[in-house]
C-alpha cells in the first residue's frame, strides 16, 4: 500500500542572513516533509537561479549535493550554497519545493533574504608627490559597507597629529562619506603644511569596519615624496676684470628630483669648452649640483653677461631657473662706482646742510637766551638800587658798587661793624620778602662769587615796606 504525503516545509517565518564579500554561504538549509521525495528549485529574486562557480548545484538543481537529501522516509532538506560571496549575491532567495500525491500536485516555498557586507577597501596612490612649503592633502577612500567607524593616518608607527616638527603642521580632516553609489565610500585627507624634503617617506591609512559580530581592518601604505623646483645660486654676483686675468664663477643648483647638468651661455649663447675656457661639474648632494667656469686668460671678446641655467620635472612640469654674472672690463667697472660715489657724496652734503642748519638754531637760541637773562639782571639791579634806603648815621659807611655787583658792602672801619655779620654769595645769594622780610635763596644762574655784608642792627630798624630793600 502506497501511502502519499504531500510535500512542507517546516519553518514558520523568513530569515535574513548577513554575510560578508569573500565567505562562502553554506547555510541556506530548509527542511522538508513529504513523499514521494518532492523536486526542488531556487529562485533569487523571482529569476531561477543556475549552477556558477558561485553556486554549487547538483543533477541541474541547485543545491550542496542534491536537490533532495533523504534523512527518513518521509522527510530531507534542500540546502544552497553561495561558495564565493560578491556584490551580487545580496536579494532573496525562494526555495520552491513540489511533489504529486494521488495525481494531485503540492508545493511549499520559503524565502531567505541574504545581506552582503563589504570588508573595508582603501582607495590609496602608492607615490604622491609634495611641493615643499606648500599645503597639501592626501585622500585616503575607504570603500565599505557599513561605513568605516575609524579611518586613522600614522608615520612609522606614530598617528600624525602627534608628530611634532619645526615648521611643519600635520592634519587631519573629518571623514567624510558618499553613499550615492552602491557601496558607500568614505574619504578622510592627510593635510600637511609647509612639508620640507626631509618630511618625506612611508605614510599608512588604516580603517576598521565592525561587521555582524567582528571587526574588519584594512590598511595601505603610501609613499611620500616632497619636491622642490629648481634654485640657481651664485656667491659671485659681478666681476670687474681686465684683459689676460684668470677668472673663474661658480653656481650652485639645488632642488629635488636632483637637477639636470648646469649649462652655461655666455651672452645667451651656449658655452663650448676650450683650451681656454674649462668647465667643471660636479654632484655635491642628492638634491645638489655644483659647477664652475674657469677662464684661463680673459680676452676681450670674452667680457658680457654669463648665465648658469638648470632645471628639473616637479609633479610633471619642467621647472627652470638661472643666474647671471656680468664681466666688465675695468673702465666700465669705474664708471658704475663712480656714479655711486656721485650719489653719496650728493647724501653727505645733503646731511652737512642739515647739520649746519640745525646748529645756527641752536646757537641762536642760546644767545637769544642768555641776553634776556642780562636784560632781566641789570633791570633788578638797578630797581634795587633805585629803592635802597639810608639809615641814620650808617649812610657813610654802607655804600653800593652798583657798577659791579650791585650788593651793599659796608666799611671793617666804621664802629657799625661789630653788628654786621657777613654772608658768602658763592653759592647763595639773598633776597629780602618785601612782606615777611625774610631772605630767600635766588637761582643759580644769578649767583655770584663776590661777598656781601649786611647791617643787620639797620635792617632790624626797618618798620614798613618802604624801607624794605633787597640786600
Amino acid at each position: 500500500l502506497n501511502v502519499g504525503q504531500r510535500v512542507s516545509i517546516n519553518l514558520d517565518s523568513a530569515e535574513t542572513l548577513q554575510t560578508v564579500i569573500g565567505n562562502q554561504v553554506g547555510l541556506l538549509t530548509v527542511p522538508l516533509y513529504g513523499y514521494p521525495a518532492p523536486t526542488v528549485t531556487w529562485l533569487k529574486d523571482n529569476v531561477p537561479v543556475t549552477s556558477s562557480a558561485d553556486v554549487t548545484s547538483s543533477n541541474d538543481v541547485v543545491t550542496s549535493s542534491s536537490s533532495y537529501i533523504v534523512v527518513e522516509e518521509y522527510s530531507g532538506v534542500a540546502q544552497l550554497t553561495l561558495n564565493t560571496v560578491t556584490t551580487n549575491s545580496s536579494g532573496s532567495y525562494t526555495v520552491v519545493a513540489s511533489n504529486t500525491v494521488h495525481n494531485t500536485t503540492y508545493s511549499a516555498e520559503f524565502t531567505f533574504t541574504v545581506e552582503v557586507f563589504y570588508r573595508p577597501s582603501i582607495s590609496l596612490s602608492s607615490t604622491v608627490q609634495l611641493l615643499e612649503m606648500s599645503v597639501e592633502k592626501i585622500p585616503c577612500q575607504v570603500s565599505s559597507m557599513p561605513h568605516p567607524s575609524s579611518i586613522t593616518w600614522s608615520y612609522n608607527g606614530t598617528e600624525v597629529e602627534q608628530l611634532s616638527r619645526p615648521g611643519v603642521s600635520f592634519s587631519v580632516e573629518e571623514m567624510v562619506v558618499d553613499t550615492r553609489g552602491d557601496v558607500p565610500i568614505a574619504t578622510r585627507n592627510l593635510v600637511v603644511k609647509g612639508a620640507r624634503l626631509s618630511d618625506g617617506g612611508v605614510y599608512t591609512c588604516k580603517s576598521s569596519v565592525f561587521i555582524v559580530d567582528q571587526f574588519y581592518y584594512a590598511e595601505k601604505t603610501i609613499n611620500v615624496k616632497v619636491v622642490s623646483s629648481v634654485v640657481v645660486t651664485s656667491q659671485t654676483e659681478s666681476v670687474d676684470a681686465e684683459e689676460g686675468i684668470e677668472v673663474n664663477i661658480t653656481c650652485k643648483a639645488t632642488g629635488y628630483p636632483l637637477p639636470e647638468e648646469i649649462l652655461w651661455f655666455h651672452n645667451g649663447s651656449l658655452i663650448a669648452t676650450s683650451p681656454n675656457v674649462q668647465i667643471q661639474s660636479t654632484q655635491v648632494s642628492f638634491k645638489q649640483r655644483s659647477s664652475s667656469l674657469h677662464i684661463t686668460s680673459l680676452e676681450r671678446e670674452l667680457f658680457g653677461e654669463y648665465e648658469c641655467s638648470s632645471s628639473n620635472i616637479v609633479l610633471g612640469q619642467l621647472m627652470t631657473d638661472s643666474y647671471l654674472v656680468s664681466v666688465f672690463e675695468e673702465t666700465q667697472a669705474a664708471v658704475e662706482k663712480s656714479i655711486t660715489a656721485k650719489e653719496l657724496m650728493i647724501i653727505i652734503i645733503l646731511a652737512v646742510i642739515i647739520l649746519v642748519v640745525v646748529f645756527v638754531v641752536v646757537v641762536m637760541l642760546v644767545c637769544r637766551r642768555r641776553r634776556r637773562k642780562q636784560r632781566d639782571r641789570a633791570d633788578f639791579q638797578k630797581m634795587e638800587m633805585d629803592s635802597a634806603p639810608r639809615p641814620n648815621g650808617a649812610e657813610s659807611t654802607l655804600r653800593a658798587d652798583q657798577q659791579k655787583t650791585g650788593l651793599i658792602q659796608i666799611d671793617p672801619s666804621s664802629s657799625d661793624y661789630r653788628d654786621v655779620e657777613y654772608v658768602e654769595l658763592d653759592p647763595r645769594v639773598y633776597k629780602s620778602d618785601y612782606s615777611t622780610r625774610s631772605f630767600k635763596p635766588m637761582p643759580r644762574k644769578k649767583r655770584t662769587a663776590e661777598y656781601a655784608t649786611i647791617d643787620t642792627a639797620a635792617a632790624s630798624s626797618l618798620q614798613d615796606d618802604s624801607e624794605s630793600r633787597l640786600i
